[in-house]
């Protein structure tokens, strides 16, 4: 049964299968599909056969290189508090002060009595001063000069008494002359003896031992001064250390919970202070393959604290590998078994101290194949 021609198309339009022309591929086509193949499996030869680090998975945290304590020296209740946390600090600097009423009081008084103390030096070096000037008493002054004359007086009262004696014999004088004469006599000869007997004196131990006892007083003063002024420095070094003191340059990272009139005492940390110097990145560990690791081996890692997931990895360099062994149980954390310090941070964006991290320490680079195989 023969088809009724189409009026649209001519009357050949159906043709068998076997008779219509085999189609080729373009040219350019091959050229791409052989490329492609080409590719993929230079691809596939570079992932296999290239390098692929092994890593170990951690976690820490940047920090300076160096933490200091500030502590106070003595207890005592919280007075002022100097700084805050994020403040650079000088050393030396004044951190904190304790309440020192009470040692303010003992200087206050001190001070009056060595005021006292000072004005009774003053008073026994100007006695010792007029005693060095005059040692003996004001009537001793004279006292070998006026014995000198009396002597020469005494001669002459003798020499006159024994005239007017021979004058009486021969009835020249009266008796009551010859009687006035010895009395005059008498006298002069015990003021005679008592001006020696001052001068004696005045040149003897009795002269100096006014000036021994002037030089006592003075000495004794002095050395009264000396002790006030021992106890007032040692109250001044007693309220020093009332105060707090940054024991090294650095910013203040973090403080205890300060307040005045908080019970403080010795050893007990209320700053901690961040040396300056080059950061360190502080990784902890368990006991996972911690044989693996040895200083020198590279560590990538980047802070949680950058938004930027993409971002490449910082790097850093292993330094130390040590046991996280706590000395005080209450300060143990229990994050991990080892303690890792890397060193050398190098990073296209800032690190900021006291961030965390995530990293990965490099172990050893082998080909893909070689690790696929030994991981199966």
């Amino acid at each position: 049964m023969s088809r009724t021609a189409h009026p649209l198309a001519p009357a050949d339009y159906l043709v068998p299968a076997a008779r219509l022309p085999r189609a080729h591929a373009a040219p350019w086509m091959r050229r791409t599909l052989f490329a492609t193949a080409l590719l993929s499996l230079a691809a596939a030869l570079a992932v296999a056969l290239g390098p692929m680090a092994e890593t170990v998975p951690v976690a820490g945290e940047i920090r300076p290189a160096g933490f200091v304590y500030a502590s106070p020296a003595t207890e005592g209740l919280l007075a002022h508090v100097a700084v805050a946390e994020g403040d650079t600090v000088a050393e030396g600097r004044l951190l904190a002060t304790l309440d020192d009423w009470h040692l303010v009081r003992d200087l206050r008084l001190l001070d009056a009595e060595l005021e006292t103390a000072r004005a009774e030096l003053a008073r026994a070096t100007a006695a010792a001063r007029r005693t060095a000037a005059v040692p003996i008493a004001g009537e001793f002054i004279f006292s070998a000069r006026e014995a000198e004359k009396q002597r020469e007086l005494l001669a002459l009262q003798q020499s006159h008494l024994a005239t007017t004696e021979k004058l009486a014999s021969l009835g020249s004088a009266s008796s009551v002359d010859v009687l006035h004469l010895r009395m005059q006599v008498l006298a002069s000869e015990a003021l005679l003896a008592r001006h020696q007997r001052a001068a004696e004196l005045a040149a003897g131990d009795y002269g100096r031992s006014a000036l021994a006892e002037a030089e006592a007083s003075r000495d004794f003063a002095a050395a009264r001064v000396r002790v006030l002024e021992t106890r007032r420095q040692g109250l001044e070094e007693e309220r020093e250390r009332l105060a707090v003191r940054a024991p090294r340059a650095g910013v203040v990272t973090a403080t205890a919970s300060l307040y005045p009139g908080l019970a403080v005492h010795p050893g007990r940390a209320l700053f901690k202070i961040a040396e300056p110097g080059p950061s360190v990145l502080r990784l902890r560990a368990g006991e996972d393959r911690i044989s693996e690791l040895r200083p020198g081996q590279l560590v990538r890692f980047r802070p949680r604290s950058n938004p930027d997931r993409l971002a490449p990895y910082a790097t850093a360099v292993l330094v130390s590998i040590a046991p996280d062994r706590e000395l005080d149980d209450d300060q143990a954390t229990g994050a991990g078994d080892y303690l890792l310090d890397a060193g050398k941070l190098s990073a296209p964006y800032p690190l900021p101290p006291g961030a965390r991290v995530t990293a990965e320490i490099v172990l050893a680079e082998r080909p893909f194949y070689r690790r696929w195989f030994l991981d199966r």
